[in-house]
């Protein structure tokens, strides 16, 4: 079971490699001094930070999301991210290495913020990655690790040390 929950709980996005300055470098939020969202607007997909809260993503690459006070109902809370190598001239090691090494990575810190690990958990992953492109054109090497309700119904509040 905790198998089949894993793969079932992971799902990978990617952004849409456009330029910095398109779309996908903007944010329309507003945010506290704190950096956390408290009125809600669009944000690219490069400018999601660790924190910020969304509703569902329009497919599965994307220039932006609308960004949500985690304390409103919302799909996605991000809720961790690492880079997956700083060699900005490596070569794109293709979705499928892309994928699993996001995956892993995300489990890996799941526990250290819900507070138990996921195979316990009411919480799923899902992971926004590089793209070909973005790779390629933005040096794009971050993986942002997203927390979202198993059952993929919205929630209200964050995730952080709730051990659900």
């Amino acid at each position: 079971m905790a198998v089949a929950k894993l793969i079932i709980g992971v799902a990978g996005l990617g952004l849409v490699g456009v330029g910095y300055s398109g779309v996908a470098g903007q944010d329309k939020s507003t945010r506290d001094s704190n950096g956390t969202v408290v009125e809600g607007g669009e944000v690219g997909a490069l400018r999601i930070r660790v924190g910020d809260c969304f509703g569902d993503v329009p497919g599965s690459t994307f220039e932006a999301v609308e960004a949500i006070p985690c304390t409103e109902s919302h799909m996605y809370e991000a809720f961790s991210a690492f880079n997956m190598t700083a060699d900005s001239a490596a070569v794109f090691p293709g979705r499928a290495s892309i994928k699993e090494l996001a995956d892993n990575g995300c489990i890996d810190r799941f526990a250290e913020f819900v507070g138990i690990t996921i195979e316990y958990s009411v919480y799923g992953v899902s992971t926004i990655t590089p793209t070909e492109g973005s790779w390629d054109e933005l040096d794009d090497r971050e993986v942002l690790c997203l927390i979202r309700n198993d059952d993929d119904t919205w929630k209200q509040g964050t995730a952080r040390d709730s051990r659900l």
